[in-house]
């Protein structure tokens, strides 16, 4: 590729603001539609794929090497780094933000069956089936009400979900054992009312590029309505519910957790985790230390 600039006279200051000039024009003009969101047919959605990628990516994150060296999670869609990125280089926020998890050598995949980490064991991976399944994430509410369109800095245009959208949808699981489902629970922050990260945007203050307000992406909070439990686990369901005092009802062959029953289930389901789990970093906040700690290191 060929980059053509003008003719600069003086030293490197002139030069580095005609390099900064002609980038800011190949932006404006490299975009001309700005960059959508995902839609079926008139239905605008957060895709079940990008939901199980996060939650995935987060609790391999969370896990941390056991006394004996050992770590419960492979990182097997993700590749160690050679080297810790310098401020400023691409993924620096990234591994600040999880470290220690980011500085560990992890294998790039582990085995199959009775050798596969937790995570692969519940998510799937290479040869190995997920045995949890992510729907799409529906809006709920029109285009016109829910949706804009922004002009960002270095010449992007998104569209984007406004703050305070909402969405529905449905996550299925099956052959789950009580602390995995806790690692659920624990990985979609459903038991503590806190947001996860998600998107490319995530881990940077963006600005309007009309008015230079700084806006923040990337942060979905997630609820659950209920939980429901097939009529074959109905006796392994009965007794986690009772051991949560959480109640049950019947509704068509399921037993189902709502309301207070449901919030005193995921609360005893994270506990199961993390009695299971003792390498996990069950409390670790990563927007506080996001927003609290890095982003207040680069002002």
């Amino acid at each position: 590729m060929r980059l053509g600039l003008p003719s600069v006279r003086g030293g490197r200051e002139e030069l580095v603001r005609a390099i900064e000039r002609k980038a800011r024009e190949l932006a404006r003009g490299a975009v001309s539609e700005p960059a959508g969101l995902l839609s079926y047919g008139d239905r605008l959605a957060i895709p079940g794929s990008s939901l199980k990628g996060a939650v995935r990516s987060r609790l391999e994150l969370l896990f941390t090497p056991r006394p004996d060296g050992a770590i419960a999670s492979c990182f097997a869609v993700q590749k160690p780094l050679a080297a810790p990125p310098s401020k400023g280089q691409h993924g620096w926020r990234h591994y600040l933000l999880w470290a220690p998890a980011t500085e560990e050598a992890r294998p790039v995949a582990c085995g199959r069956g009775e050798q596969a980490c937790v995570i692969c064991d519940i998510f799937g991976a290479p040869g190995l089936a997920s045995r949890i399944f992510f729907g799409n994430l529906w809006l709920s509410g029109s285009w016109e009400e829910w949706t804009e369109e922004l002009p960002l800095d270095y010449g992007e245009r998104v569209m984007a979900f406004k703050p305070g959208a909402k969405f529905v949808g449905s996550l299925d699981f099956l052959g789950l054992r009580p602390e995995e489902l806790g690692l659920l629970v624990v990985g979609m922050r459903l038991h503590e009312d806190r947001p996860i990260l998600i998107g490319k945007n995530k881990y940077r203050i963006r600005k309007r590029a009309d008015t230079g307000r700084e806006i923040v992406f990337g942060r979905l909070s997630l609820e659950a309505d209920a939980i429901s439990f097939a009529p074959w686990c109905a006796e392994e369901a009965k007794k986690i519910a009772e051991e949560a005092g959480a109640r049950l009802e019947e509704r068509d062959g399921e037993l189902v957790a709502q309301g207070d029953g449901l919030s005193a289930l995921l609360a005893h389901l994270a506990s199961l985790a993390r009695q299971a789990f003792p390498d996990l970093r069950h409390d670790f906040d990563e927007v506080v230390r996001l927003e609290e700690e890095i982003w207040r290191g680069e002002a």
